[in-house]
């Protein structure tokens, strides 16, 4: 009896391990957090909105931001985690994201960058 209930937590815990975060409770703040006070609808720097769904998907000049998949091809995560161009946020910035919160952000889009 020991043994099924071991089985049925442990079954149940890496199910919740492998659903992807939620946009809505755990990927949007993180946006909001470190980039929208920069890349919002009014300062939009280099032409990117992350605070709203549809905007991830490309910038005002169609340059391509999030390819849902491919974490490795999308500007908004290779920029986070600094392994394409310029590191986002700048250094300069006090609040950074944190390892885990840019594995976040890896995992929803390699899960498919769905909305809630």
């Amino acid at each position: 009896m020991l043994a099924v209930a071991a089985f049925h937590f442990l079954a149940g815990s890496l199910a919740a391990e492998e659903a992807p975060p939620s946009y809505d409770k755990v990927i949007d703040p993180i946006l909001k957090k470190y980039c929208a006070g920069c890349h919002g609808p009014r300062m939009g720097r280099a032409g990117y909105n992350v605070t709203d769904y549809e905007s991830l998907f490309k910038n005002k000049k169609g340059k391509v931001m999030l390819v849902p998949g491919q974490p490795e091809k999308s500007l908004l995560l290779t920029t986070m985690d600094g392994t394409k161009g310029k590191r986002m946020p700048p250094a300069k910035e006090p609040l950074q994201p944190t390892k885990a919160e840019i594995a976040q952000v890896r995992a929803w889009i390699r899960a498919g960058a769905k909305e809630d």
